[in-house]
C-alpha cells in the first residue's frame, strides 16, 4: 500500500502543488489585507465623524477661504489673537454647527469674520480647492479626505512600483501600509483634514524622477508641491547646490504658471495678504510643532506660552541664527 501510495503521489505534477500553494498564499494575503483595511478604516470612522459636528480641523479654513473666493470676498482672515478689542465681534466654532454650512448659507458665511485660525495655505492652494466648496461641507469634508487618502496609498504604490519598497503582492508591503495609516502624523493629518497628503504624490514622483534622470519632469513636480506648500522650497537648495539647472528650470516653469494662476484667480493682493498672515502665526510653541522657532520660543518667549525667561527678541535671533547655520 505504502508503494501504491507514493506512485499515485508522484502522480501529481510539482508545478499543480506549486500553484495550489500559490493560490493558497494570495487568498490569506487578500483575506488579511481586508481584515486589516477593514480595522484601520473602522478605526478612522468612529474616530471622524464626530469632527462633522464639533470641529472641522484644518480643513474648515480652507473651506471658507474657498467659500469667500467664490463670492469675491478677502480669502485670509486675522485670528483671534491677533484681534484688537475693539473690533467687530467675530464668528465662533460653537456658533456654527458645521452640518449647518450648506450651498444656501454659503453666501451669508463667507462674509463673516471666523475666530478660528485663518487659512495657512497658498492662494493657489485655495484656487485649488474653491470649486469643491459647491457641496455642503460634511459631504466636501468627506471628499476631501477620501481623495487624500487615496493620495497616500498611491504615493506608496508609486514607491512600491519603483522598488523602494518591498514587493506590492508581498506580506512585507502590506506591513508598511499598515504601519503608515498607524502612524500618529499620517492620522492625525487625516483628521485635521490637511493638505499633507496632497501633495505627496508630486513630491515622490519628483523624488522619482531624480533618481531616472528626468531632471525636468522632477523639477516640474517638485515646482507643483512648493506651490502647494513652500517648505518644500528646501529642496530647491539642494538643486542648487548640485548644479542641476534642468531641474530647477522646470521648478520655475511650473512655480511662475501657478504663481500667475492663483493671481489671476484670487487677485493678486492675495499674496501680500497671505505673507501677512504667516507673519501672525502665534502659536510656534505647540507641543506638536518640532520647528527650531518653536523650541526657542518655548525657552524664550515670542509664542502663546509661559516662557522659562521672557526675552522673545532672543528667541527671534537664535532661530534665524541656528536656521542660518543649518542650511
Amino acid at each position: 500500500m505504502p508503494e501504491i501510495r507514493k506512485q499515485e503521489d508522484s502522480l501529481i505534477p510539482a508545478k499543480t502543488v506549486s500553484a495550489t500553494g500559490a493560490n493558497l498564499s494570495r487568498w490569506l494575503r487578500l483575506i488579511m489585507a481586508s481584515v486589516a483595511a477593514g480595522i484601520v478604516l473602522s478605526i478612522y470612522s468612529l474616530l471622524i465623524k464626530p469632527l462633522h459636528t464639533s470641529n472641522g480641523g484644518d480643513f474648515l479654513s480652507l473651506y471658507l477661504s474657498g467659500l469667500r473666493l467664490r463670492h469675491d470676498v478677502p480669502i485670509y482672515w486675522l485670528s483671534q489673537a491677533n484681534r484688537t478689542p475693539g473690533e467687530a465681534r467675530c464668528l465662533k466654532i460653537e456658533d456654527l454647527p458645521l452640518v449647518n454650512i450648506t450651498r444656501e448659507t454659503g453666501p451669508e458665511l463667507a462674509r463673516l469674520e471666523p475666530c478660528w485660525h485663518p487659512n495657512l495655505n497658498t492662494p493657489f492652494m485655495t484656487v485649488v480647492l474653491a470649486p469643491m466648496t459647491i457641496l455642503d461641507f460634511p459631504m466636501a469634508r468627506l471628499v476631501w479626505l477620501s481623495v487624500s487618502a487615496l493620495a497616500g496609498m498611491l504615493s506608496l504604490f508609486l514607491l512600491g512600483r519603483e522598488g523602494l519598497l518591498p514587493k506590492l503582492r508581498s506580506l512585507a508591503f502590506l506591513a508598511v501600509m499598515a504601519a503608515f495609516w498607524s502612524y500618529f502624523p499620517s492620522f492625525s493629518s487625516v483628521l485635521l483634514g490637511q493638505v499633507t497628503f496632497m501633495m505627496l504624490p508630486p513630491l515622490v514622483l519628483g523624488w522619482i524622477m531624480l533618481r531616472q534622470g528626468r531632471c525636468l519632469a522632477a523639477g516640474a513636480w517638485l515646482g507643483l508641491s512648493f506651490s502647494l506648500k513652500p517648505f518644500i522650497g528646501l529642496f530647491l537648495l539642494g538643486l542648487v547646490a548640485q548644479g542641476n539647472w534642468r531641474a530647477c528650470q522646470g521648478w520655475l516653469l511650473v512655480c511662475v504658471f501657478c504663481f500667475l494662476l492663483g493671481g489671476a484667480v484670487a487677485g493678486f493682493d492675495a499674496y501680500p495678504m497671505y505673507l501677512d498672515t504667516l507673519s501672525h502665526i502665534t502659536w510656534q510653541s505647540a507641543s506638536w510643532n518640532a520647528s527650531l522657532a518653536g523650541f526657542f520660543s518655548r525657552l524664550l518667549g515670542g509664542s502663546e506660552n509661559s516662557p522659562w525667561r521672557d526675552l522673545p527678541w532672543l528667541a527671534r535671533g537664535l532661530t534665524l541664527t541656528s536656521s542660518a547655520i543649518l542650511l
